[in-house]
């Protein structure tokens, strides 16, 4: 038996008001959510899905340790003790407050990264905290304590106000307070002046999220794991499963795997951030999956090839079994009419 599960956050897109003559087709994506038994669920981050397929439940108060998880793959060496993310973003001044813009938007270099990090070590060090920047685009700090503070991922906040996904908790005063003193520094920053003269955004803050120790040892679920995210495949290294970078087809994957196995493939970017850009970047990012993704998981699917298929997207987990193809009656309709339901 030969399972499949999807992480796909974006797949349902987010324009319910486009009319209905002029909604894109993606016959393959189509065929299989309409033979699906649907659950509906409300709609979370794209790590809080990913710790649910690992058994890995978000504490009462507090994050999701994706700090730790996504540096055992970054660091290629187990975190000991609590870490935290502390990504570089850009802070743009708009009509509802302060709109954030990640890394991915910034252009930042490795050399850049360093340099930036580097006005901000003496404060750090004076909190008592040590700060890595093993890539441009992810950083991180090692804190004494656990922060009594509940975050927002990254990912929820790109291109929004950041007004309201500020941290939470008993300590939430001390950490607005420590974001604005590093804003402060990085406002004097010469390398923040030389981006700017080159035409780049700066980094003039920095985003606090995911903080935790690294789990322990998890149950296997999952034979194979695909991953954009680096969190992602380090809940795979902790499970003992087999990880590696999205496939850009699945169709070797799907027809070339044994019988007997589950497979996850988890995208937290492929859809996600198109949708933060415009609609025509999205269709672009649906055809890819729809022809290289969904297609031949069709094929495989009618040929017995796959035993059953789980996708979990913006809130809804469609579930497809080979004899769900035979359900004549249920009808394709547009993936963007099940986010009006």
């Amino acid at each position: 038996m030969f399972n499949l599960t999807l992480l796909i956050p974006g797949l349902l897109g987010s324009y319910t008001d486009i009319p209905r003559e002029e909604q894109p087709q993606f016959p393959a994506i189509e065929t299989l959510l309409a033979k699906a038994t649907v659950r509906k669920f409300p709609p979370g981050s794209f790590y809080r899905n990913l710790g649910e397929l690992f058994d890995l439940e978000k504490p009462a108060s507090g994050d999701l340790p994706i700090a730790p998880l996504s540096r055992l793959i970054d660091g290629l060496e187990r975190p000991e003790g609590i870490w935290m993310r502390a990504d570089p973003v850009h802070l743009a001044a708009g009509v509802n407050g302060m709109r954030l813009n990640a890394a991915s938007a910034l252009a930042l270099t490795q050399h850049d990264a360093i340099i930036l990090a580097a006005a901000l070590e003496d404060f750090f060090r004076e909190q008592n905290w040590k700060l890595e920047v093993p890539l441009p685009d992810r950083w991180y700090v090692r804190l004494p304590k656990l922060p009594a503070i509940t975050t927002t991922e990254l990912d929820r906040v790109i291109g929004r106000d950041i007004q309201p996904w500020l941290p939470e908790g008993p300590d939430r005063h001390f950490w607005h307070r420590l974001s604005n003193e590093i804003q402060m520094l990085l406002y004097a920053s010469e390398m923040n002046r030389e981006r700017e003269l080159r035409g780049e955004l700066a980094v003039n803050s920095l985003w606090f999220w995911g903080a935790g120790q690294l789990p322990d040892i998890l149950p296997r679920k999952w034979s194979t794991v695909y991953s954009d995210d680096p969190a992602a495949q380090g809940l795979a290294m902790l499970s003992g499963a087999r990880f590696a970078e999205l496939p850009e087809t699945l169709q070797d994957n799907v027809s070339g795997l044994a019988a007997t196995g589950n497979m996850l493939v988890a995208t937290a970017n492929r859809l996600s951030e198109s949708i933060k850009e415009d609609f025509s970047a999205w269709l672009e990012s649906m055809e890819e999956l729809e022809q290289h993704w969904f297609a031949p998981i069709l094929t495989a699917l009618r040929a017995g090839q796959l035993t059953e298929v789980q996708v979990f997207a913006d809130g809804h987990q469609f579930t497809i079994h080979r004899n769900s193809l035979l359900k004549f009656w249920c009808l394709r309709r547009s993936v963007i009419d099940y986010l009006a339901d």
